[in-house]
């Protein structure tokens, strides 16, 4: 999956059978510039769901269906890396550790404040808005390394192992001259600004 193929758009999906607070996100949303969808129920919003896309998702833990709480074991199954405030008139401490659990980023009991919606909403959209960047950044990276040759990666993998650049040259059979060459491409290939800068972006390149 390349950086092209990533929804920049955040939508709000709000899955509920009441479409209460629904309303309140919608005009929410179009103050942020937001589109915010309505789901009556768990199947209907996966019939419809894109892994790639950007926003957050509201979901009643009674909402219709497979319930609020199956909610989060399909999106990892299927993928879907969203923020998720659960929403509930149930406010008792296990149905919050229950959700919290599950990974939710926050939990709302009902009937929801305006204020509280609405730093609820903005914080779910931060979360997706950090996590679509730190997705882009780790997908360049991805990018950066397939442009590495052979040789490229072993001096690379043998950085990350804490070789000096004598100790890889040993290693590999090389003079510390070629090795320090490869370096120098790799710096170059990987925009890295340092040594620890080049070992940084390789460290968080992967899963």
């Amino acid at each position: 999956m390349g950086p092209e193929f990533l929804s920049d758009e955040p939508v709000v999906f709000v899955l509920d059978g009441d479409p209460t607070v629904y309303l309140a996100l919608r005009s929410m949303g179009r103050s942020r510039g937001v589109r915010v969808e309505f789901y009556g129920s768990a199947e209907e919003y996966f019939q419809v769901c894109d892994p790639k896309q950007s926003g957050c998702v509201f979901v009643d833990l009674q909402v219709p269906g497979s319930g609020g709480m199956g909610l989060f074991e399909r999106m990892s199954r299927e993928a879907v890396h969203l923020p998720v405030v659960v929403m509930s008139a149930r406010g008792d401490v296990a149905a919050v550790v229950q959700a919290m659990r599950a990974g939710a980023l926050n939990y709302l009991q009902k009937p929801c404040g305006e204020r509280q919606l609405a730093e609820a909403l903005d914080e779910a959209l931060r979360s997706s808005a950090d996590h679509h960047q730190d997705t882009l950044d780790r997908l360049k990276v991805q990018r950066r390394l397939g442009r590495l040759t052979a040789g490229e990666k072993q001096v690379l993998d043998l950085l990350l192992g804490g070789l000096s650049n004598k100790e890889i040259a040993y290693q590999l059979k090389l003079s510390v001259r070629a090795v320090e060459a490869r370096r120098s491409s790799m710096m170059g290939k990987m925009r890295a600004r340092s040594l620890a800068d080049l070992l940084r972006q390789a460290i968080g390149s992967r899963p």
